[in-house]
């Protein structure tokens, strides 16, 4: 298969630009953007609105594929861009031309052009989710504590949190940064908070404490190499992702 030009990557602005462009895609990894990732102000897509950069992700691989546009129907385990894009497909090893490459890079892409440098080296964003119990957390918007490894709180619905941090590999085998010290970080939150808790008497005297689970820990790498750009690789950036972004955030136009 020969394509004038061709998307690599997997991030959210890649699969904007493929939708809004109507340009095939190489997509480098199946999954999806992690659950804390929130849009500023909504993305609309097909008159739907997003506020989750999950949601909007999955909306629109599923366009692009409809489309046609999707090179690849599996999770490959390696892509490289050379003169050729390379991937395997079902153990099958796929060979795509191309006269232009548009290079969202990621952790997973090797490219023949020279590193222009790497972004959060040895860095992973961690996501410690609780389950909560006897009390209500679902008015309580997003929470960025201080003095603590966590980030950022994220509450969903009613009984749902999520911790989200940025460790490095030593942080990540050291107990202080565990997911027991993330409940302990969120229990003290909820207690100078002062929520309310169910009744733990019937005449409501005394009252629960906050009882929180650490039901899974996430792990996912965020180093990314950025390669030079070239006449037939263009390497799209942080900065190139977000114009993206804004671009067409309430542009649905027909293609």
């Amino acid at each position: 298969m020969n394509d004038d030009k061709i998307i690599v990557g997997s991030s959210l602005s890649a699969l904007l630009l493929s939708y809004h462009k109507n340009i095939p895609i190489v997509l480098s990894s199946f999954k999806a953007p992690s659950v804390d990732q929130r849009f500023l102000e909504p993305l609309i897509v097909e008159n739907i609105s997003f506020t989750k950069h999950f949601d909007c992700w999955q909306f629109l691989k599923f366009i692009v594929s409809e489309r046609g546009l999707l090179r690849n129907h599996s999770n490959p385990d390696y892509v490289r861009v050379e003169d050729k894009i390379l991937f395997n497909l079902s153990k099958k090893k796929i060979s795509l031309e191309y006269k232009e490459c548009l290079l969202f890079s990621d952790s997973k892409i090797k490219c023949i052009n020279n590193v222009e440098k790497i972004i959060n080296l040895g860095l992973y964003k961690v996501l410690d989710f609780v389950k909560i119990s006897y009390c209500n957390v679902s008015e309580l918007d997003g929470i960025s504590p201080t003095d603590t490894f966590i980030k950022e709180i994220l509450f969903e619905g009613p009984r749902n949190a999520v911790c989200v941090s940025v460790l490095n590999k030593e942080q990540l085998l050291d107990f202080n940064y565990s997911d027991t010290m993330s409940r302990f970080v969120l229990q003290k939150i909820l207690k100078d908070l002062n929520i309310e808790t169910a009744p733990a008497t019937k005449d409501g005297k005394y009252r629960k404490k906050p009882l929180l689970v650490v039901t899974s820990r996430h792990v996912e790498t965020i180093e990314k190499t950025v390669f030079e750009s070239s006449e037939k690789i263009k390497n799209y950036g942080y900065d190139d992702e977000k114009r993206i972004e804004q671009a067409y955030r309430r542009d649905c136009p027909s293609i």
